[in-house]
């Protein structure tokens, strides 16, 4: 597998990593009542959110993608029949 690939399907990991430690650190916070606990889950929810909005957009450019692969395989075989 290329590299950029490996990255890019790794990518949701990392998002899942900063969301459980997130939320982690905000069940520290209640029982706690720490500040650095709060301060801590503010940092893992930036870092949740700096994976998050690059795969909302390769998402959607995946999705595009394979729906012009599918409509472009489809008019081939038409063509092809005729």
């Amino acid at each position: 597998m290329k590299t950029k690939w490996r990255w890019i399907l790794l990518a949701p990991i990392g998002f899942l990593l900063f969301d459980f430690l997130e939320y982690a650190s905000l069940a520290l916070v209640l029982t706690t009542f720490s500040e650095v606990f709060g301060n801590v889950a503010g940092v893992f929810t930036l870092m949740k959110f700096v994976f998050f909005m690059p795969l909302v957009f390769i998402s959607f450019g995946m999705g595009v993608a394979g729906i012009v692969a599918i409509f472009l395989r489809k008019c081939k075989d038409e063509i092809e029949s005729n």
